[in-house]
């Protein structure tokens, strides 16, 4: 009769611990699903990181072409800008050789006061 109760103790013990086997294998398996979607969502939020830079380094490609190009055109503007000036100093250097010219065709004929007066109205303008 000992030995009958040993027997069932022992296999009471035995079944208790096979109970907590099972648990502790239960949690395990719920811990190891856990980790495989912290994985995938890790994973993901990564690809979604990865998407989002290459959208603003191409966003910030864009914007350096952009800015490149306002230059070009601005420097376009600055050269037609310039061209007009230049032409505006041409035809007044025109003018003055003619005047000049004038002049000295005239020169035995015209008096200085009547030259100072013509001399007073010319004005070469070099605006920046």
């Amino acid at each position: 009769k000992f030995l009958k109760v040993k027997l069932k103790k022992w296999t009471a013990k035995c079944r208790e611990h096979l109970h907590k086997y099972a648990d502790l294998e239960s949690k395990m398996k719920d811990e190891l699903m856990m980790a495989r979607i912290r994985d995938a969502e890790s994973s993901q939020l990564i690809a979604e990181l990865t998407q989002k830079i290459s959208r603003l380094e191409l966003k910030n490609s864009e914007m350096a072409a952009e800015g490149e190009l306002r230059s070009h055109i601005d420097d376009s503007e600055k050269v037609r800008e310039l061209q007009e000036k230049m032409g505006e100093m041409k035809a007044e250097i025109m003018r003055l050789e003619a005047w000049k010219r004038r002049g000295v065709d005239r020169a035995g004929s015209v008096d200085t006061e009547s030259e100072h007066e013509e001399t007073s109205d010319l004005h070469l303008r070099l605006d920046t």
